[in-house]
């Protein structure tokens, strides 16, 4: 340290009271040891590796969530998609039952693609519970399965009545369930993984 000399005149008293007032506080003593040691480094250290850590965590956190949001529309699109074929043979084989009687192999299929028909809507209505479906997908969805609710009730009555299902399906329905699908589709390539 350096020293400084003061006057050699000065009251006691006053020598007194300037050496008080230089000694170093035990408080800035504990300070200045306390940030020059590993102390402070550690605990520097610890908050950057929390930090890292949260970071690191909030990045797993949406890598799946968007994974499972993918997974959710992949569902979605694949009961689509069977939904779809389901209906297409049940419009196939309804039109070709006149043809061959209701007591021929056609007439299984039929009720086979009915039933299945039916257990694909209830897959999708359950499907668009979750979430993860965007409500403009929902929106779209839900249309196709109200329209479809009153044409597959006059097939279920008499399959002879397919003639109301066919002409929807064919005008309308089959385009708007492969525009959901493609929707569905560059949805699931938008999300980032």
């Amino acid at each position: 340290m350096n020293e400084i000399l003061l006057p050699p005149g000065l009251p006691p008293s006053w020598l007194e009271q300037i050496r008080k007032a230089v000694l170093p506080s035990t408080s800035i003593t504990l300070v200045s040891t306390l940030l020059g040691s590993s102390v402070i480094a550690a605990l520097v250290g610890l908050g950057v590796n929390y930090l890292s850590e949260a970071r690191k965590a909030n990045v797993e956190l949406a890598k799946t969530q968007a994974f499972e949001r993918r997974e959710s529309l992949r569902t979605l699109s694949n009961h689509l998609l069977a939904l779809n074929r389901e209906l297409d043979n049940l419009i196939a084989t309804s039109q070709l039952l006149p043809r061959h009687g209701s007591n021929s192999k056609l007439s299984g299929y039929a009720k086979k693609s009915f039933d299945h028909s039916g257990e694909q809507m209830e897959l999708i209505s359950g499907d668009l519970k979750d979430p993860r479906i965007s409500e403009d997908i929902e929106k779209e969805v839900k249309k196709i399965l109200d329209a479809l609710e009153h044409p597959l009730q006059q097939v279920q009555k008499d399959p002879k009545n397919i003639g109301e299902l066919a002409e929807l399906y064919d005008k309308e329905l089959q385009t708007k369930i492969r525009r959901v699908q493609t929707q569905i589709d560059q949805t699931i390539h938008q999300i980032e993984l």
